[in-house]
């Protein structure tokens, strides 16, 4: 029984009890003909600066984005192996190159895993936790290298789950907005026309926003009608590497050093509470991973890799069944 692989494309996964021996969650330094799959190597979560910090000795906005997001996958799917494609590092930022070249080598990763090359390994699930707004408002038409190759990984049965954005807007965000056009209603998601990128040849794209816990849309959450799910992604709790610990102290302790407000900035506890769609991403991500887990456990996996992901789609309840192409 093969464990379902979660591909993340995003800052690495840092050191954290829960990822490696005696379990191996996390696949470290991954090589394709002798070079990372992405941009750096997951080895090195942060570069040329101590862990987690800039060259000020502080933690960066999105140092620790990436291990954050595989204690959620793990959290949702224990039996996940999870892959880290590490596009960037503390600032959070990639080119749009990056991300495609990076994503096509995760395709041939994951094509010579299908065909049965050891050193490779056939990917399950893709999280991209990020995105841009285009200079020209309307891409719908446009067909460039990272719109192409999300096809061909979509083609090769791989599910690609993308988060919204934080910006509190319905402004389409890419390549999340690159998802098919839904209505959502409460206990489903409603498609109200064919649209021409669902279909069976292909998996869908799916595009997550947060919720709050209590089920409302979070006021940071990008909403609109290419978002296909919405998960819980306010005040999550999930893994942080335990190698953080920031220049910032408490701002309250007693003369006897016995008591003190929380650090706000030390992170070798290993959890911290975040919020973003890019947290919520990871839940749908892991729902699919361990529905196809199931497929395989129970005998039910088809043998097309596309059909085996639509299955668990319907199972995880978002999309309806894709159409046959035309």
């Amino acid at each position: 029984m093969a464990r379902p692989v979660v591909a993340i494309v995003d800052t690495g996964v840092g050191q954290h009890p829960w990822f490696d021996a005696p379990n191996q969650v996390v696949a470290r330094g991954v090589m394709l003909d002798g070079a990372p799959i992405g941009t750096y190597d997951d080895r090195e979560p942060d570069g040329d600066a101590e862990p987690g910090s800039t060259a000020e000795g502080t933690i960066g906005e999105y140092s620790g984005h990436g291990t954050f997001i595989a204690g959620v996958v793990h959290q949702v799917c224990p039996d996940a192996v999870i892959l880290p494609v590490r596009v960037s590092g503390r600032t959070g930022e990639a080119t749009e190159w990056d991300v495609a070249r990076s994503l096509e080598r995760l395709l041939d990763f994951h094509l010579r895993g299908v065909a049965g090359d050891a050193a490779c390994a056939a990917v399950d699930v893709v999280i991209l936790p990020f995105g841009y707004y285009p200079e020209e408002v309307d891409q719908d038409d446009y067909d460039g290298v990272l719109r192409g190759v999300l096809r061909d990984l979509r083609e090769a049965g791989l599910l690609v789950v993308v988060s919204a954005g934080n910006d509190g807007s319905t402004r389409p965000v890419f390549p999340a907005a690159w998802a098919p056009s839904v209505r959502r209603v409460p206990g489903g998601t409603v498609v109200p026309e064919v649209p021409g990128d669902l279909v069976a040849d292909y998996t869908p794209l799916l595009t997550v926003t947060a919720s709050n816990p209590n089920g409302t849309l979070a006021d940071f959450a990008n909403d609109g009608p290419w978002v296909t799910a919405v998960r819980p992604g306010a005040k999550s709790l999930s893994t942080m590497p335990t190698t953080f610990d920031g220049p910032e102290v408490p701002t309250v302790r007693t003369a006897d050093g016995m008591r003190e407000s929380i650090d706000p900035d030390d992170f070798r506890g290993g959890f911290a509470l975040w919020s973003g769609t890019s947290f919520a991403a990871p839940v749908l991500a892991g729902q699919l991973a361990d529905a196809l887990l199931d497929l395989r456990v129970n005998g039910r996996e088809t043998s097309s890799r596309v059909a085996a992901a639509w299955d668990a789609v319907v199972a995880v309840g978002d999309l309806y069944q894709a159409v046959p192409a035309s």
